[in-house]
């Protein structure tokens, strides 16, 4: 008999054995799967660098939602306070952070409600044993030069001073990015990585508003001092190419609210960051754009200036001129802008056009700016011209006077209703030479119906035009002005000072084309049935 130990397996016992361990082998490889697949695995897990993970702490700082941010060695699966006895605390404006000990921390997020947790994003993180740098809370020096401000999303805009003033305590707006030195930044570096911002064009410095330090207080150009900690800024990288900016003098940041810059707590939003866009020296530069001009100006008439000038520095000087062919000054207006922008309309009452005498001139306006550059931005030829009478009459008057009353275009709300009373003004100027008040012949001072008594007139109805007509032709042929109701291109219903007539072959064949008026409207003295036409019921008004 062979003994147990030295007896050989039969081939039946060895395929048995074979296939019991190669059962345990499969086994044993699905336990393993499943523990790997059980093992847990963080946010980030082993893969990601030291420096992903604290980029992803970094966001947690700016969180607007964010108060307090603790670390601690190790795992850590809860907020609890008895868990966080070793907690170190990490302000939010840290630009270091010192790693003692290398391996796994846990981030606690403390919300501006008080509720501590742990980050929803990432709570653990691997770090190494060295010192990290908090780019959003580290100043980056900046080059001495020119340069804009642009606001993250607003590529086409820019920090400027509006009009280009020069008054300090004006407010920064974010407006249109021009070449223009009211668009434009002098950076003047300072101690450290601290900077001054002055204005191109006013030379005056951004700085926080007099006595306003906290969230919300505007951002405005203020005169140099050394001691005004409010004119000190800092750019931190706020990602790409843009930069957070922050005043030093009360620690907020550069926000960018209804197109104003005002102080405010940081956030990792669009409205806080800015590039800062190097350009050059701007250039002395002006131009008028939008503007109207002379062409052919009818004597007696007026003629009504719109449009502005703009230039790339505040506009010290504007002289508007008028000369003759003799090349001598008739009409001069000079003002002082002290803006980047001046509105034509300004000078408007001094170029009384149709008050020279027939012939021809050339309109000039020009511009000089601080620095002494001068520029002419209008310079147009237009003449004054007489209506050539053939088969007419047009009364005499003083063409200053009616300028003096106006008209209504260029008056209040009401005096643009009022064109009646305007009328009225005109007829009793010519009369007997006086420049009364339209508001003389208003039913109150809020009310501009006409009170036709009140200058002497009275409204007369017609059972057609022809007739109404022929009433007209008689008063202007007595020496008389009246008044037409007409419709046309102002108003469905306008009333027109008759002045003359013309080119008259029939008294019974009369129509709008042959009558002369002064319109209310505008001044103008034109040819009625340029414009009108006469309205139905057919109503003149003349001196009762």
């Amino acid at each position: 008999m062979v003994p147990a130990y030295q007896r050989v397996a039969t081939q039946e016992e060895s395929e048995e054995m074979t296939e019991k361990l190669q059962r345990m082998l499969w086994i044993g490889t699905c336990l393993l799967a499943l523990g790997i697949w059980l093992m847990p695995v963080h946010s980030f897990g082993a893969l990601k660098k030291d420096t992903a993970y604290f980029a992803e702490v970094e966001k947690i700082l700016l969180s607007s939602s964010t108060k307090t941010v603790e670390y601690q060695y190790g795992k850590i699966n809860s907020g609890k306070n008895k868990y966080w006895k070793k907690a170190v605390s990490l302000p939010l404006t840290a630009s270091k952070v010192k790693i003692s000990k290398k391996g796994w921390y846990t981030v606690r997020v403390t919300s501006d409600s008080g509720n501590k947790k742990l980050s929803k994003k990432l709570h653990k993180i691997k770090l190494k044993k060295k010192t990290y740098r908090v780019a959003a809370n580290t100043p980056v020096k900046q080059k001495a030069g020119r340069y804009y401000l642009i606001p993250k999303g607003n590529k086409g805009d820019a920090l400027k001073m509006p009009a280009g003033s020069c008054q300090p305590g004006i407010a920064a707006i974010i407006g249109e990015k021009e070449a223009a030195a009211y668009s434009v930044w002098q950076l003047k570096p300072a101690e450290g990585k601290k900077f001054r911002l002055k204005n191109s064009n006013s030379n005056l410095y951004l700085g926080l508003e007099a006595g306003k330090t906290k969230s919300g207080a505007s951002f405005v150009q203020k005169k140099y001092s050394e001691t005004d900690m409010t004119l000190l800024f800092e750019a931190a990288s706020a990602g790409g190419s843009y930069y957070y900016i922050k005043n030093v003098g009360n620690g907020r940041y550069l926000r960018l609210k209804d197109n104003v810059v005002v102080a405010a707590k940081r956030k990792n939003k669009k409205a806080w960051k800015y590039r800062i866009k190097k350009t050059k020296k701007p250039d002395s530069y002006a131009a008028a754009r939008d503007y109207t001009y002379p062409t052919s100006v009818l004597l007696g008439s007026s003629f009504v200036l719109k449009g502005t000038v703009s230039s790339h520095y505040t506009m010290t000087s504007l002289t508007a001129s008028v000369i003759n062919n003799n090349n001598t000054v008739v009409l001069k207006k000079t003002v002082a802008p002290e803006s980047c922008l001046y509105d034509l309309k300004g000078i408007d009452a001094a170029m009384t056009f149709g008050r020279l005498p027939v012939g021809n001139y050339r309109y000039i306006v020009t511009v000089t700016d601080k620095r002494g550059a001068t520029f002419t931005v209008i310079n147009r030829n237009f003449g004054v011209y007489a209506l050539s009478i053939v088969n007419g009459k047009v009364l005499s008057y003083d063409a200053a006077k009616i300028l003096a009353i106006g008209h209504q275009s260029n008056g209040t709300a009401l005096e643009k209703k009022a064109c009646a009373s305007y009328a009225l003004a005109y007829c009793n100027s010519i009369l007997d030479g006086t420049t009364p008040s339209p508001h003389t012949y208003w039913l109150s001072e809020t009310k501009v119906d006409c009170v036709w008594s009140k200058g002497g007139y009275t409204t007369y109805a017609y059972d057609s035009e022809s007739a109404v007509l022929q009433a007209a032709y008689a008063q202007i042929t007595a020496g008389r002005p009246c008044i037409l109701y007409v419709t046309g291109s102002t108003s469905s219903q306008h009333w027109l000072t008759l002045i003359g007539y013309k080119n008259v072959t029939s008294v019974q064949s009369l129509n709008a084309g042959n009558f002369i008026a002064i319109d209310p409207w505008d001044g103008a003295v034109i040819t009625v049935s340029d414009k009108y036409k006469v309205k139905n019921p057919y109503r003149l008004g003349y001196k009762s």
